[in-house]
């Protein structure tokens, strides 16, 4: 990715976090910190989360600018 360029991950975390209530997912991977905090770790900037909505479904996205 060339820097400056956008980056966009998008997840439901209500979903997520039922999965790993049930034990199908398994480990902290899955909470948007763990991901937020990769990103940071490798070099982006300007990261956000943001709730987003459409047709009436809520899910975040994860919005990050590539810095190297």
């Amino acid at each position: 990715m060339k820097p400056g360029g956008q980056m966009v991950a998008t997840l439901k975390v209500h979903s997520l976090a039922k999965l790993a209530s049930k034990k199908i997912l398994t480990g902290e991977n899955w909470h948007p910190e763990a991901y937020i905090d990769a990103l940071q770790a490798t070099g982006f900037t300007d990261i956000r989360m943001e709730d987003k909505k459409d047709k009436h479904i809520t899910y975040q996205a994860i919005f990050a600018t590539a810095s190297k």
